[in-house]
């Protein structure tokens, strides 16, 4: 399919628990604090998707790969990538080939300029500094493009500052492979998604209090390879 599924949730909703194989649950249960049920939620959220559009009655065994990216051991299954920030948390799907997807809620950040002035260009600096009351949105929108694009190319996030990003202009650089990035800022979270150009259309779903699934509109900014 020419399409990215993309579903969101908060680490909040009840899923069927059926959805995770018992060596998952086994996992979750070794972790502590706030990262258990983020990692329940991604794993749920993304057994939901591979159920309802690929037919798995439970969410297939996943392997990772050296530098830490996670994909299906099955590798006919589609690619995958699982974001959370907060309680949110963002799974994408895509069978067209390697995806990043990156969430991040709108939150304050005592080092933002710091970090502005250190890992965006000089063009993306200044116009940082120019959005005024809706900087906290320009930062959190280009941090996200960038993490999409490392994750999908299984690079870390240390690597930020080799991307960059014309808000303007709508391109970017830093890519090893030929892709399109895709961002979006509603309500209190900013969304980026790193894709194959073969992708033509994204579905966004959400999912409410008890799992299920419905539709949810993004406003998505397209950003290509500058050369």
């Amino acid at each position: 399919m020419s399409r990215c599924v993309v579903a969101l949730a908060t680490d909040h909703v009840r899923f069927a628990p059926a959805l995770l194989s018992p060596a998952v649950w086994q996992q979750s249960a070794e972790m502590g604090g706030k990262r258990r049920p983020l990692f329940l939620a991604g794993r749920l959220l993304l057994a939901t998707l591979m159920r309802e559009y690929f037919g798995c009655g439970t969410l297939p065994e996943i392997r990772y790969a050296a530098e830490g990216k996670p994909a299906f051991c099955d590798t006919t299954l589609p690619h995958f990538s699982i974001s959370h920030s907060g309680h949110q948390v963002l799974v994408a799907v895509c069978q067209v080939g390697e995806i990043g997807a990156d969430i991040e809620t709108l939150r304050p950040r005592a080092s933002m300029l710091s970090l502005a002035q250190t890992l965006f260009s000089q063009s993306e600096y200044d116009w940082f500094l120019k959005q005024g009351d809706q900087q906290r949105a320009a930062f959190w929108q280009l941090w996200t493009l960038r993490e999409a694009l490392l994750k999908q190319q299984g690079r870390s996030v240390w690597q930020m500052a080799s991307v960059s990003v014309d808000p303007l202009l709508q391109h970017f650089s830093g890519a090893s492979a030929p892709l399109q990035l895709v961002s979006a800022v509603q309500a209190d979270v900013a969304l980026a998604l790193a894709l194959p150009l073969g992708v033509t259309h994204i579905e966004v779903l959400q999912a409410d209090a008890n799992g299920a699934l419905s539709p949810w509109s993004a406003a998505w900014r397209t950003f290509l390879a500058h050369h």
